[in-house]
């Protein structure tokens, strides 16, 4: 086998399989030894079976209009229908041979909403913890609030009982 050049079983392989398109692993790999290639049944079955590589699959040869998911199909009906519900979806769809569950209509529709109402949204604006005061305090109105501050047992239990109060107001 050394003296075969790199790639020799593959190519042999597809040679083959571009003459029998139908013929199964076990048939395939029969045949090529008799012609004098020893190739694996799991070699065969990887060309014959497995991925095209990046490159095979990006030609401009296409067998017709490509496929969209379920879940396009489903942002481009409510794109033009945003009142529909689920049952409604679901047999216009089936009318395009395009089968969708209940549930991923469900799924597609509140994302849709949510994002639609997200992108409305005005951002948020953060407000200022406390508003200050228009007026001036004095100083003596200043001691008297220290006063009672120490009465509450603290600036954290007056900060709650002027929270209560303005709840109350």
């Amino acid at each position: 086998m050394a003296s075969e050049q790199r790639g020799a079983r593959t190519a042999a392989i597809r040679n083959y399989l571009a003459k029998h398109p139908s013929a199964g692993p076990k048939e395939i790999v029969d045949n090529l030894r008799q012609d004098g290639f020893d190739v694996s049944t799991s070699l065969v079955s990887a060309i014959k079976y497995g991925k095209m590589s990046k490159k095979a699959g990006k030609g401009l040869e296409s067998n017709g209009p490509t496929k969209i998911s379920g879940s396009e199909a489903i942002r481009r009906f409510l794109a033009e229908n945003p009142d529909a519900g689920p049952k409604v979806i679901k047999e216009q769809l089936a009318r395009k041979g395009i089968d969708v569950s209940a549930g991923l209509i469900s799924f597609v529709k509140f994302n849709v909403k949510r994002n639609n109402y997200a992108s409305l949204r005005a951002p948020r604006v953060q407000s200022a913890a406390r508003r200050t005061a228009s007026t001036q305090i004095s100083f003596e109105q200043l001691v008297q609030v220290k006063q009672v501050a120490d009465a509450l047992g603290g600036v954290d239990h007056l900060r709650r009982a002027l929270d209560m109060l303005s709840q109350l107001a």
